[in-house]
């Protein structure tokens, strides 16, 4: 972290993430950004992609359930 950005700048809670972070590559990110001025975070496809299909797959479970599941009994009366 640069000498510009002192602990006063920085709340608890950050600077708690900062401890437990991954020194070297907070390094290389920092070095990063003042050469170019941004920082590229790579990812790997299939994480977001893993993510859509199961975000997909609980919209498609929730349009079933409703499609299949008779209208008087979505909001049952109290007893």
């Amino acid at each position: 972290m640069s000498k510009s950005q002192s602990g006063s700048e920085l709340s608890p809670e950050l600077l708690s993430d900062i401890a437990k972070a991954n020194q070297k590559r907070l390094d290389h990110w920092t070095e990063e950004l003042e050469r170019n001025g941004h920082v590229v975070l790579r990812t790997s496809f299939l994480k977001p992609f893993g993510l859509a299909v199961t975000s997909w797959i609980f919209v498609v479970g929730l349009v079933t359930m409703f499609t299949v599941t008779p209208l008087a009994l979505w909001n049952p009366p109290i007893r």
